[in-house]
């Protein structure tokens, strides 16, 4: 490859400069997600591109071979790193997850309608052997607020759809149940979550349930009708209820239990 200049932009020169050959690259465009495979290490600039590149502002790029992936199959921590505003940056990425977005670009290479077919009795052993924090890395912002709604209809609460809304960030949404009682859920990855913050949103037709994966997970003393999950709980019911998985997770979940 050949050597940039010093001076250029910092994402400009991560793309030509340090991105190499084979290495992997997640893009997003208005909810879609595609995984591009770089094939040379040649850089491309401007009409090597294409004859109306300035009208494009299509300046620089890399020569790749890219497949449209469903957000079935986008694993959480891409998810996440797609959140801030940043041009390029670089995902930290176990060896599983590296595998995986080998095996499913070649499948989705060779089929667009690549579906894996995880055998949900081998996902189910697995999630037994993987703590929270290696299961964490394996979903998306959303997968865990599922697994948890999903965990607690199971136990009789029902989803009450028109309170998921992002516009509301104290809790993820509300359930309820006969009585009627209901109950505000406050999901968070990593993120400590105490009890004290949430007394006020408690009273005798309403409760809260919190669910994080810190490693001091509810920190302060408990509190009345706030209700605290153990992520090893909600974790071996997921791998009770495999249903409950999306089809990624289950394939990522597969891929390392062959390592």
């Amino acid at each position: 490859m050949v050597k940039l200049e010093r001076g250029i932009p910092g994402a400009i020169w991560t793309l030509l400069d340090e991105v190499q050959v084979e290495d992997f690259i997640w893009l997003q465009k208005y909810g879609s997600f595609f995984l591009c495979k770089i094939t040379d290490s040649e850089c491309v600039l401007g009409p090597q591109i294409a004859d109306d590149f300035v009208r494009n502002d299509l300046g620089h790029a890399r020569r790749a071979a890219w497949v449209k992936v469903s957000e079935l199959f986008v694993p959480g921590r891409v998810q996440r790193s797609v959140i801030a505003q940043r041009t390029i940056q670089r995902i930290n990425c176990s060896e599983v997850q590296q595998q995986y977005c080998g095996y499913i670009h070649g499948e989705l290479s060779r089929n667009p309608d690549f579906l894996p077919n995880a055998d949900d009795e081998e996902v189910g052993k697995g999630l037994l052997s993987i703590s929270p924090a290696e299961f964490a890395d394996l979903l998306g912002p959303d997968d865990y607020e599922d697994v948890v709604a999903a965990f607690l209809q199971a136990k009789g609460w029902t989803l009450i759809r028109s309170s998921h809304f992002k516009s509301k960030p104290t809790f993820e949404f509300i359930m309820a149940r006969s009585g009627p009682e209901y109950a505000h859920v406050q999901v968070k990855c990593y993120v400590p979550l105490r009890p004290s913050r949430y007394k006020e949103f408690t009273s005798m037709t309403e409760r809260v349930f919190l669910f994080s994966t810190a490693t001091d997970p509810y920190p302060g003393e408990p509190v009345d009708r706030v209700a605290t999950l153990s992520a090893k709980e909600v974790l071996e019911w997921a791998g009770r209820n495999t249903w409950a998985l999306l089809p990624g997770v289950k394939l990522q979940l597969s891929l390392r239990l062959k390592m």
